[in-house]
């Protein structure tokens, strides 16, 4: 495999497309990292690195002029959380067929993308997720087209709905949960028990039972498999009206009745 080096990208064909941009095609070199882009003195609107081994969205250096950045069909499986940073006039961002399977990770990196307007995340792990769409969109402000499909006031309305509280201003019950259940799965502490990361500041710590208590990993278990196994936007809208209420939903996926102990969800 060839490496990015910087007779490889000197060497490759650049050119202005037919948008009046200048890009650099690095199609299909099996390229297995992101490396010594400066040599590109910051000199490109369009970076084309479809069909390559690359594994992490790492190594950019600071590109103010970079507006499009393509990467389908490579093993991709990690995005830098310092890529907005790096690249802030992103506006089209292509990572179809991809290895893409943290969900909140990606879409807290995307959100940080304050221009990004085309996205494209197609054929990846993370958009089998039952509010993928939804949830890009809530997050995205910008994004017009999302998977080559228009964003349409409908679902702008429907997602905010969903994840938005007008009375608290802020997030709704399943918005906070979405975010807890997806920011700390896998994550353990020094004892190897699963522990949210969410706190409340100084505040004592509230045991399990009482109201404003944070979720224990059984409960947050649940609630993921309620969010992943909802059919319909009815069923994720009740509950989004339970967990506003407090209550945490059954075992049972097919029934969302709730438990009997009620607990306040706390927003991150």
């Amino acid at each position: 495999m060839p490496r990015m080096s910087p007779e490889l990208l000197l060497s490759s064909h650049s050119y202005l497309n037919p948008l009046a941009d200048r890009e650099l095609d690095l199609r299909g070199y099996q390229i297995p990292a992101i490396e010594n882009l400066g040599v590109t003195k910051d000199s490109l609107d369009t970076i084309d690195l479809t069909d390559n081994s690359i594994r992490s969205l790492i190594n950019f250096p600071k590109m103010s002029r970079l507006k499009h950045l393509y990467l389908s069909n490579n093993p991709l499986s990690f995005v830098s959380p310092k890529l907005p940073e790096a690249l802030p006039n992103l506006s089209s961002l292509v990572l179809s067929n991809c290895k893409l399977n943290n969900f909140s990770q990606l879409v807290g990196i995307l959100k940080a993308f304050t221009r990004l307007e085309f996205l494209v995340l197609a054929d990846n792990p993370v958009a089998a997720h039952k509010l993928y769409r939804d949830w890009c969109i809530f997050n995205c402000l910008k994004l017009r087209v999302l998977d080559f499909k228009r964003v349409k006031d409908k679902e702008r309305k429907t997602s905010r709905e969903l994840f938005y509280d007008p009375m608290t201003k802020g997030p709704t019950g399943l918005a906070a949960a979405l975010s807890i259940v997806e920011s700390v799965e896998g994550e353990t502490t020094t004892g190897g028990e699963e522990e949210s990361t969410i706190q409340l500041g100084s505040k004592p710590k509230i045991e399990p039972g009482q109201a404003g208590r944070t979720l224990t990993a059984p409960e947050r278990e649940r609630i993921k498999r309620a969010i992943e196994q909802a059919t319909s936007v009815e069923e994720v809208r009740r509950l989004k009206r339970m967990l506003e209420q407090g209550f945490i939903p059954r075992d049972d996926p097919k029934n969302l009745a709730p438990s009997l102990a009620p607990t306040s969800v706390i927003d991150p």
